[in-house]
């Protein structure tokens, strides 16, 4: 999803989505279903397909895409942080009582 919004060319989307497919079935080949929460060895090891992604995808991005993706992948960490509660809930207490306190 955050290709989507990067303004890919035809080539670079063939070759992303091809890096993305990749990255998922070297994910998978780790034992991860989606759903579960991985162990801290299972995270280190996803750390380690993202990075080798990341720096694949640098090679496809144009300057200006490359600084968007970084842009988005920063933003999406900042939310995910954010979850706070077990299972990666929002944790109560915003205004309101809502969560993440929105």
């Amino acid at each position: 999803k955050m290709l989507d919004g990067l303004g890919l060319s035809a080539a670079q989307k063939k070759k992303a989505y091809a890096l993305v497919d990749h990255q998922m079935k070297e994910m998978q080949g780790l034992g991860f279903k989606r759903g579960q929460r991985p162990s801290p060895d299972m995270m280190k090891k996803f750390r380690g397909i993202r990075d080798e992604f990341d720096k694949k995808l640098e090679k496809i991005l144009t300057p200006k895409q490359l600084k968007k993706y970084k842009d988005e992948q920063a933003a999406a960490r900042a939310r995910f942080r954010g979850m706070g509660g077990p299972g990666g809930r929002p944790m109560m207490g915003g205004p309101g009582g809502r969560p993440g306190g929105h």
